[in-house]
């Protein structure tokens, strides 16, 4: 039988089902570049004028065991279940939980990026309704936006919610005849989004990726003294 070539087509459609699962917290992870905290981002491809962020989990704790973020495991599976008693004709009792689109991702397929590997990821933006996001300190005491920085320890705190079905039209094309046939598809997922975060502790700074290697302290030429003669070398 021949293999046969796929392209997507058609409108997505997306159900919004009114079910939330509020203040999902923790576990304690890293801030990663591409803050925005104190202001909205406004040339965001998926959420413009959203706040948004993106954390890193370890994939394994300090003794080698894999982290199964039972937290946020847990809220997907109550949001999926949640969906499923709001709207059972979309989202049916026997639907594979495996097919529902998870809101964090493998950061070993994009090692590239600064912070990414031996990571899950989780990139978050608030409702476009928020007009400051609550950000707050391990005592729970209201903080400036300027104590966050890629690299810090943090809590994000999400509001979880289901979507879908979202339906697609897929054209296959038989890759011997060159018939074309279209079938729909559904695909269902649970979203993480951003309504505050802890600032937990310190960390190493991550650089932002794409901006050079960084400043190497030693190359820096050293300027003279003040009341010296030497020509300056800047």
């Amino acid at each position: 039988m021949a293999d046969n070539e796929t392209s997507a087509d058609g409108a997505n459609k997306s159900q919004q089902l009114g079910v939330f699962i509020n203040n999902v917290a923790g576990p304690v992870g890293r801030l990663l570049p591409y803050i925005f905290f104190d202001r909205k981002d406004t040339k965001g491809r998926y959420a413009k004028n959203a706040f948004k962020g993106s954390f890193a989990f370890p994939k394994n704790d300090e003794k080698g065991e894999v982290n199964k973020l039972t937290t946020f495991t847990k809220a997907r599976l109550a949001a999926i279940e949640g969906a499923q008693a709001a709207s059972p004709a979309d989202w049916p009792v026997d639907l594979d939980k495996q097919l529902v689109t998870k809101p964090w991702r493998d950061g070993d397929k994009k090692a590239e990026k600064d912070g990414y590997a031996g990571n899950w990821v989780i990139q978050s933006s608030a409702f476009k309704s928020c007009d400051k996001l609550r950000l707050i300190d391990r005592k729970k005491k209201d903080i400036d936006a300027s104590a966050f920085y890629a690299g810090c320890y943090v809590m994000p705190i999400f509001t979880v919610m289901p979507y879908g079905p979202k339906t697609e039209t897929i054209k296959i094309r038989d890759s011997e005849t060159g018939e074309v046939t279209e079938e729909e598809t559904r695909t269902w997922g649970v979203t993480f989004k951003l309504a505050g975060v802890m600032f937990v502790r310190d960390g190493e700074p991550i650089a932002s990726s794409g901006g050079g290697s960084g400043v190497d302290i030693n190359a820096i030429p050293d300027l003279p003294d003040e009341s010296g003669d030497d020509e300056s070398p800047l």
